[in-house]
């Protein structure tokens, strides 16, 4: 002890220190300065084993009185190995453990006279004395199987574990997405593997890549059960923790290799139960690189070898995998009827059932993606080697995006409020969607037997107006409402020869959410947005806040880039880019669309009727010229379906060159009057008398064959009309 403590050798100097008011040491205080001269090197032979012994004897107390006696002590190296070398309680592994004792030698554990009693060995265990090698148990923090079960009835098994797992590998930042199949059944000796219990899971299994790392945030979020760990990040779109619980549904022990680190989840506790101490945190994570645990249990990593260039090897000097690989072992009758999860087992027939629900349901999975480029499936047989060979490794599905071409879109409605709210968040604008460009896209889908080529114009933009202002005024609480994001995609066709793009009027518009939805709009196009969805993806909220967050988007961000797209189509059409495209083949048709959508039919026809955002609207054509609602008129139906005038009625207003003269299919027409303009449309109707007076004034423009076919065809109503008839009569006469 420093010179400047002394002893108290008796009660006596006890209370005569205490009445000169001098400080008298606790035991806690007294091992803290005997820790120091431990690591100043104060200590004479024996003694600083005799001061670890009586800490090591004494640390519940001891440690729970002083934090910085356990931290110092924590720091210490006080277990000194025969080589002379010195070592933290941290270094050393615990030497009760068995699988410990056949792998290392005794400098790897502390002496017996730190491990004499039980209290030593738990004194040490605060310290940090290693009680698994490489493995430390890690897992969802709360009794979960009930949880899981619960989230699992929400979720589509097939189609959304698929979803799910792209939706995780675009939100990290990965360019491709790759599954694989494997039929191989490994029959390693238990003895190399964790556990006995793994040789439940060493059958058919589905593996899934990607080329992105685990963020040490990602290895916490994805052990959260039922919670959505990426709520408060707008840029990305999925809820890392509870998407990926649906995993659950195929497998039981679902495990993730990335960078240096495998992380292995068993719910139930049935495969890894020598290595998990606690329920509430069923898993364990661990260094698969370590040469000595992959030594010790060879068979364990031996499924991974080769699989999407994964090297667990001794031979692999990097000592990391570079990517994201994750395993899910299919449910077998074993592991199903001890599952606490699900009952459902995956034999060969419903492992083909699943398969098929990717290849036959995947065709637009990467069409409002930004960072996802490919997605692939691949399939290893039952007879493939370890690791498989390039030649057993079968592709039935490869799909791949491209832009085709990009096409500047003049933005005025990006205002400074946006730019601002971007700053707060610390966002960067073009790490979400890209505003200032449409892009024609190309996505092909390769199948075994045929090949698929879909082209797409596609636009995004950002909510400026309510759905804005609630993400601005958003509290806490309110995670549901993410940056107010729109988008379209208009379907097209391509002709091989001529490059020209001609529209695709036969799509069924479904909703996105960034991944498809399973919901149908009515629409003849695709929407995207960052809508509030139920769990399951099924619905979009309508209740609550989630419900007004949902309509606040769809009448403005969404309803803004369904407009601008329409008005890049309408570019295309005046360049020749596209052919025989009439102005409103996508637009909405209230008869078909679905109620929830409403908000953004009646949005779309209002902008259009009233030239939204100020700007005039030339969403209008009469199949040469374009315009807006301001300048646009419209023939009645009548006259347009008159067998005898109807079809030159429009072929005359093009040869006098007068306004905008424009067919308004009686859908648009109905559309228009269910959102309000009904009295608009009729003051813009051209009717019988409109129509033989705007005529009958140019009837000398009029070429010789279809003059004669109007006036032989004026209405008898119109004719019993004195004042009409007389001056239709006069302009026949000086004609004639």
């Amino acid at each position: 002890m420093p010179d400047t403590i002394v002893q108290c050798a008796n009660e006596a100097d006890r209370r005569l220190l205490t009445l000169l008011e001098i400080k008298i040491l606790e035991s806690a205080e007294v091992a803290v300065h005997l820790v120091d001269c431990i690591k100043t090197g104060s200590c004479k032979n024996g003694e600083e084993q005799t001061i670890m012994t009586w800490i090591l004897n004494n640390g519940s107390i001891l440690f729970l009185h002083s934090e910085q006696l356990l931290t110092k002590t924590k720091s210490l190296s006080f277990i000194e190995t025969t080589q002379g070398e010195r070592k933290q309680a941290s270094d050393v592994f615990d030497p009760r453990n068995k699988t410990f004792q056949a792998l290392f030698e005794t400098d790897f554990f502390p002496p017996p006279i730190y491990t004499n009693t039980q209290e030593m060995f738990q004194s040490l265990q605060r310290l940090g004395l290693k009680m698994v090698f490489g493995i430390e148990q890690c897992g969802q923090s709360e009794p979960i199987t009930q949880r899981i079960k619960n989230i699992l009835k929400e979720y589509d098994e097939e189609i959304d574990i698929f979803k799910e797992l792209l939706q995780n590998a675009e939100d990290a930042g990965a360019t491709t997405c790759k599954f694989l199949l494997d039929f191989r059944k490994h029959r390693d000796p238990p003895e190399t593997l964790f556990d006995d219990g793994m040789a439940l899971c060493s059958g058919p299994c589905l593996w899934i890549f990607n080329n992105e790392l685990f963020s040490q945030e990602d290895w916490k979020n994805i052990v959260k059960v039922g919670s959505a760990s990426k709520e408060n990040k707008v840029e990305m779109i999925g809820t890392f923790g509870l998407g990926f619980n649906s995993v659950y549904h195929v497998s039981d022990i679902p495990s993730i290799l990335s960078g240096n680190t495998l992380l292995i989840l068993d719910p139930n506790v049935t495969h890894l139960e020598k290595h998990i101490l606690s329920k509430g945190n069923p898993g364990i994570k661990l260094n698969p690189f370590q040469e000595r645990l992959y030594k010790r249990f060879p068979g364990q990593f031996k499924s991974h070898e080769g699989i999407f260039d994964c090297d667990l090897s001794a031979q692999n000097s990097k000592k990391s995998y570079n990517g994201t690989l994750i395993k899910l072992p299919f449910r077998t009758l074993e592991e199903a009827n001890k599952s606490e999860i699900s009952s459902k087992v995956y034999d060969e027939e419903r492992i083909q059932s699943f398969k098929n629900n990717l290849t036959d349901n995947s065709e637009t999975h990467l069409l409002f993606l930004k960072k996802i480029k490919s997605l692939s499936l691949q399939i290893v047989p039952e007879n493939a080697s370890t690791p498989p060979r390039d030649d057993q490794i079968h592709t039935p599905l490869k799909i791949s995006r491209e832009f085709m071409t990009s096409v500047a879109v003049l933005n005025d409605t990006f205002p400074q409020e946006i730019k601002s709210t971007f700053r707060n968040t610390d966002i960067a604008c073009n790490n979400i969607i890209d505003v200032s460009r449409a892009h024609i896209v190309k996505i092909i889908q390769e199948h075994s037997e045929r090949s698929l080529t879909q082209y797409w114009l596609l636009y995004s933009c950002f909510g400026t107006q309510d759905s804005l202002q609630m993400f601005q005024k958003r509290t806490d609480q309110e995670h549901v409402i993410s940056f107010p994001i729109g988008g379209v995609a208009v379907p097209l066709h391509r002709e091989v020869k001529t490059k020209a793009w001609y529209p695709d009027e036969s799509l069924i518009g479904q909703a996105f959410c960034f991944l498809p939805l399973s919901i149908e709009t009515g629409l003849p196009v695709h929407v995207n947005g960052t809508f509030a969805v139920t769990s399951n993806r099924k619905s979009l909220w309508e209740k609550g806040v989630k419900s007004e967050w949902n309509k606040a988007l769809l009448k403005d961000a969404v309803t803004s880039a369904y407009i601008t797209t329409l008005l890049e189509l309408k570019k295309m059409a005046q360049n020749g880019h596209i052919q025989n495209y009439s102005f409103y083949a996508f637009w909405p048709n209230t008869e078909r669309v679905s109620k929830t959508f409403f908000p953004l039919v009646e949005s779309f026809y209002s902008a259009v009727a009233q030239n939204g955002n100020g700007k005039s609207m030339d969403l209008f054509s009469n199949g040469h010229s374009w315009c807006s609602m301001d300048k646009a008129k419209f023939l009645n139906p009548k006259i347009e379906k008159n067998q005898a005038v109807g079809d030159i009625a429009m072929k005359v207003f093009l040869s006098l060159g007068t306004s905008c003269v424009v067919s308004l299919p009686t859908w648009v027409r109905d559309s228009f009057y269910y959102c309000g303009f009904k009295e608009m449309i009729k003051q813009k109707t051209i009717n019988w008398p409109e129509f033989y007076s705007i005529v009958l004034k140019n009837l000398s423009a009029v070429d010789t064959h279809n003059r004669n076919l109007l006036v032989l065809n004026i209405p008898i109503q119109l004719l019993a009309m004195q004042n009409h008839f007389h001056s239709f009569s006069l302009r026949i006469t000086l004609l004639m």
